[in-house]
């Protein structure tokens, strides 16, 4: 059986739980490790099962609890080369946590899992996203923190049973936000964040392709809401004639910015 939960979302903090046979991975930890085993606890996932933490870029929104988490357990840390200089030069590792690098040309093995990198448009060195293929075959996707969609994402992502990928903002909220100029352009560029309407494209793109779960990540506070995320995907969902929701033809899902998710099996 193969499950996964985001603990946590959004422009705050980012954590991922993807589970198998044999164990399971996180994907960042964005929040206080306190806060992350809170979640983990509130969905009955034991952090002594982990095999693995894989980063997906340096950003405080998803390492912030990482030093103090790896501390106490000394789990292998996974990440690109760029991204894993970046945490030793902030700081933000332990000094003898055992680092494996992983990016496109060299994929990753754990007991139970093989993990492929994607490389992802943001603004930092080594930034990428993860594909995770569990050995009872299910594959799951977690693509966030993208300007733009990577190269021959859809073929890479296909055929996934879960995919997370990110619905940062609504573009008319963006420019009527508080946010400073400079900050919008930024998330706006093709190193930024994927919009509203970017993710649902993909979404409709990916739901020809045989993809049926989709779960909306990494929402802005200022620039979005759960239910703006939500109908843009839906929307697009429904003009192609799909059913949305549980049990019917896809199912669409918004992760909560503070808590754990539902825990999906498969």
């Amino acid at each position: 059986m193969t499950s996964i939960c985001s603990l946590y979302s959004g422009s705050s903090g980012n954590s991922t739980y993807i589970g198998g046979e044999s164990g399971g991975i996180l994907v960042d930890m964005g929040k206080s490790c306190r806060q992350t085993l809170q979640q983990m606890a509130r969905r009955e996932i034991d952090p002594a099962g982990l095999l693995g933490v894989f980063i997906t870029h340096e950003h405080i929104d998803h390492v912030r609890g990482l030093k103090v988490f790896l501390k106490n357990r000394p789990v292998p840390l996974y990440a690109s080369p760029a991204t894993a200089a970046a945490l030793r030069q902030k700081d933000a590792l332990p000094p003898e946590v055992e680092v494996r690098y992983i990016d496109e040309s060299c994929p990753a093995r754990l007991p139970g899992f093989s993990v492929e990198a994607m490389a992802t448009s943001h603004d930092c060195e080594g930034s990428q996203g993860y594909i995770v293929t569990t050995d009872e075959g299910r594959k799951i996707t977690v693509a966030t923190d993208m300007g733009v969609l990577p190269d021959r994402f859809y073929e890479r992502v296909e055929g996934s049973d879960a995919v997370l990928i990110e619905s940062n903002y609504d573009e008319d909220m963006l420019r009527a936000c508080g946010y400073p100029y400079y900050l919008k352009r930024r998330i706006i560029s093709e190193s930024g964040h994927l919009s509203n309407d970017c993710c649902a494209d993909a979404v409709e793109e990916l739901t020809r392709r045989g993809v049926s779960r989709f779960l909306l990540a990494h929402l802005s506070i200022n620039s979005n809401f759960p239910g703006l995320a939500f109908e843009t995907s839906a929307a697009k969902l429904r003009q192609m004639g799909a059913l949305v929701g549980a049990g019917q033809d896809v199912m669409l899902e918004v992760m909560p910015r503070d808590e754990a998710s539902l825990l999906w099996a498969f």
